[in-house]
């Protein structure tokens, strides 16, 4: 990832993961791609709180789902809450998410950092109203359609 464009370049990702080994790669590759990593948070009570506070101003958010047996689904209200754009990480299927979250974009672990960060880097801009610019790949076509209906995502050969 270090030779990628920096497509995450002075963005604030929160990051709400309780695999250790997954939350460093994650961190590290967010950096590589030029965010500031917020976290990681392990648990939702911890990361909720942090949301709520206002202390840091906040991009984007990368949350995985199952957090040690409890759901990431607080903080993914405490998001929407604030009109933050957050991405669902899960190994599970998407009938994990459940009714109110359905139709918020997820990415299948293990996922392909390269379209994970594009998904970030467009789902951030199109909240601030910026305009970004795609390339033709098809993960990144379906990047660029960051609507809550994009659901799935792409499983890398070498994700995380």
């Amino acid at each position: 990832m270090k030779d990628e464009p920096r497509t995450l370049e002075g963005r604030r990702i929160l990051v709400v993961e309780d695999d250790y080994l997954v939350a460093l790669t994650v961190v590290e590759l967010l950096e590589d791609a030029g965010a500031e990593v917020i976290g990681p948070y392990s648990n939702a009570q911890e990361a909720v709180a942090m949301v709520t506070s206002g202390a840091m101003e906040i991009d984007a958010g990368i949350l995985d789902v199952n957090l040690d047996g409890e759901t990431s689904f607080p903080v993914a209200d405490a998001l929407a809450a604030r009109q933050i754009f957050f991405i669902f990480a899960t190994g599970y299927g998407g009938s994990v998410l459940g009714d109110p979250y359905q139709n918020y974009p997820r990415c299948q672990k293990p996922f392909d950092p390269a379209d994970l960060f594009q998904r970030l880097a467009v789902g951030t801009a199109a909240q601030a109203g910026e305009q970004v610019s795609v390339s033709a790949s098809p993960a990144q076509e379906r990047a660029s359609v960051l609507s809550p209906g994009l659901v799935d995502g792409t499983v890398a050969q070498a994700g995380i």
